[in-house]
């Protein structure tokens, strides 16, 4: 049961954390940069 558990990230808020802020940051750097392109 806890093995199968820890395959899901929804039961490690960290990791998500861990997933989203880069996504987040490199969605922010892309639309800043692109921003200041047009």
């Amino acid at each position: 049961m806890y093995a199968i558990d820890n395959q899901f990230p929804l039961s490690h808020p960290t990791a998500v954390v861990q997933l989203l802020v880069p996504t987040i940051v490199a969605m922010l750097y892309f639309l800043g940069t692109f921003s200041s392109q047009v």
